[in-house]
C-alpha cells in the first residue's frame, strides 16, 4: 500500500486486475474555495498516478466520504476528461467504481454523470457486517452481499 506525499490520508494499492484508490473527498460548509479545491485536484492527482503506473488494471475502485455531489464536480469533471483521455488511448476496457458511505440502504448506479464506465456504491455506514463486494474484473460484473454474510468465529475468507 502506498500513500500520496501531500495527503497522507490518500492511498492506494493493487490487487490482481484493480487497483484501490482511498481519497479524502469532503463534504459540509466550504470555508476556504482554495484549500477545497487544491484536495480535489491532488485526489484526482493520485488517481491519475495510480491508474497511468498500473496499466494493466481493468478496474479503479475509489472510496470517498462524500458523494457526487456539486461541491466534489471538479473532481468529477476532471475525472471524466481523464477517462476519455484513456479511452482515446485505448484504455476502452477501464472501468470505475465510486464507493462512498451513506446513511441510507445500500444502492448502486451505473452511467453516473453520463459516462457508461463509472459506477456509484452507496454503502450503508455503522452496519453489521459490513457490506461484502465481489468484483469480477474480466466481465466487470459485481455482487454485493449486505446480510449476514460473516459469521463471528468462522473462517468466511
Amino acid at each position: 500500500m502506498e500513500r500520496q506525499n501531500d495527503r497522507e490520508e490518500n492511498f492506494a494499492f493493487a490487487f490482481k486486475d484493480a487497483v484501490y484508490v482511498g481519497l479524502n473527498m469532503v463534504t459540509g460548509i466550504i470555508r476556504d474555495q482554495t484549500e477545497w479545491d487544491a484536495r480535489l485536484d491532488d485526489n484526482m492527482r493520485w488517481v491519475e498516478e495510480n491508474v497511468e503506473k498500473n496499466l494493466d488494471a481493468k478496474l479503479i475502485v475509489m472510496f470517498g466520504s462524500a458523494g457526487v455531489i456539486d461541491k466534489n464536480d471538479r473532481f468529477f469533471t476532471s475525472l471524466e476528461a481523464k477517462v476519455n483521455e484513456w479511452a482515446r488511448d485505448g484504455r476502452t476496457n477501464l472501468h470505475f467504481l465510486y464507493v462512498k458511505q451513506s446513511s441510507t440502504d445500500l444502492a448502486h448506479f451505473d452511467n453516473v454523470r453520463g459516462m457508461s464506465n463509472l459506477s456509484v456504491l452507496n454503502i450503508e455506514s455503522d452496519q453489521w457486517p459490513p457490506t461484502k463486494l465481489s468484483i469480477d474484473t474480466e466481465r466487470y460484473k459485481m455482487t454485493f452481499d449486505d446480510t449476514m454474510w460473516f459469521e463471528e468465529g468462522s473462517d468466511s475468507s
